[in-house]
């Protein structure tokens, strides 16, 4: 693309975050869409399912965003930059996806040689055994666990009752079941 290409394509951009000039987002979105889903698919793989999400995130990012104060690269590269690092975002989610499943399939294959623990809750030969598990249980770990297994409550859900961050309770839950396990509840 040429000099005065890549100064439109900011003069187009500009014209759009000022006055919503859809046009102006167009002429943008029909220069360099194509290049952008080609970059995408350099970095993730051309089977890689979320190459369309990541270039509809950069043009999100660029109608929300605002123009750099300088423009002392091309257009091309400024655009190619927020890709990149949504690109990499993706990969690291991505690589968390599989942990997680792997993590989840690992569980799934454990639970058949143990009850689930509502189950084990209501049967009354093991509850007071778990009552008392729960009580050595730090009061925040034990109300996580409570109400996840016993109440079928999702972290976010827990997150909003306790008023804790997300990730808080995904802490708890895996410090509780450490413990737990470590008493001699659940797979060894």
């Amino acid at each position: 693309m040429s000099t005065e290409a890549e100064e439109s394509s900011y003069d187009l951009l500009r014209r759009f975050q000022k006055d919503d000039d859809m046009e102006a987002l167009g002429e943008l979105y029909t220069r360099h869409h194509e290049a952008l889903v080609k970059f995408v698919v350099s970095i993730l793989g051309k089977n890689h399912p979320s190459v369309e999400d990541v270039a509809a995130d950069v043009w999100d990012q660029v109608m929300k965003g605002a123009a750099p104060a300088q423009e002392q690269a091309a257009f091309t590269t400024w655009l190619l930059g927020i890709a990149r690092n949504l690109c990499l975002t993706e990969r690291r989610g991505a690589r968390r996806r599989v942990n997680r499943e792997q993590k989840v399939a690992v569980n799934d294959t454990t639970e058949d040689r143990q009850a689930p623990v509502p189950e084990q809750a209501d049967a009354s030969h093991v509850s007071a055994e778990i009552r008392k598990a729960l009580a050595s249980l730090p009061p925040e770990q034990a109300k996580a666990l409570w109400l996840k297994y016993v109440e079928g409550k999702t972290v976010p859900e827990i997150a909003d009752e306790t008023g804790a961050p997300e990730s808080t309770v995904k802490k708890r839950l895996r410090l509780a079941a450490e413990k737990l396990r470590d008493m001699g509840f659940g797979p060894p």
